[in-house]
């Protein structure tokens, strides 16, 4: 189940926040598109949970990078445009890259984060 562009849950009511990115909150710009893109990217796909250096955050939630395959899921929303990196939320080891995709959509105006 998808909460929002940066956090949802799986199995038995387990959260997962997404690592290298924060996402609009419900009523603002770009909170639609990103848990509709998020869901379309992960819903029914294996996904692959990449630990950082802390497990949780303070409200409990597994603190991971997603992948499906070999596609990092925090670098895909960055690329579109549709969140924005946090970083270094984790402590850095998908930074650069997170951030260089952000420099990127934000100079071509990707996305409902920088079409402005």
């Amino acid at each position: 189940r998808i909460i929002d562009g940066d956090t949802f849950v799986i199995g038995n009511d387990v959260r997962v926040r997404i690592l290298g990115i924060n996402a609009d909150e419900k009523d603002s710009s770009c909170y639609d598109a990103a848990k509709s893109r998020l869901e379309d990217a992960i819903d029914g796909q294996e996904v692959i949970l990449e630990s950082g250096p802390d497990d949780k955050d303070v409200y409990g939630r597994l603190l991971r990078y997603v992948f499906v395959g070999e596609e990092n899921i925090s670098e895909i929303l960055v690329r579109e445009g549709l969140v924005a990196a946090e970083a270094p939320y984790e402590g850095g080891k998908y930074d650069a890259e997170i951030a260089a995709l952000e420099s990127y959509a934000r100079l071509n105006k990707i996305g409902c984060k920088w079409a402005k």
